[in-house]
């Protein structure tokens, strides 16, 4: 690991490396950010919604621990 570190850091930059990146396109840009707005569209609206997702979970672990509702509707009863 100390190696990968000295080589990583420690070690001289490609000169090819020096060179000013290239303008991104639009479309590139909203594929980059896309992924991150989404999951972070998710994240706010779990924290909006805590109540019923909170409901929910407790739902299944409800039947999680009491498989007798399952086993019934599989296998009939």
């Amino acid at each position: 690991m100390t190696k990968i570190w000295a080589y990583a850091f420690w070690s001289k930059r490609n000169v090819a490396y020096d060179k000013p990146l290239a303008a991104v396109p639009l479309a590139e840009k909203w594929l980059r950010y896309t992924p991150a707005i989404v999951l972070g569209g998710f994240t706010l609206l779990m924290g909006i919604f805590a109540g019923p997702l909170f409901d929910l979970a407790t739902r299944a672990a409800a039947q999680i621990l009491n498989p007798a509702g399952y086993v019934t509707a599989v296998f009939g009863g």
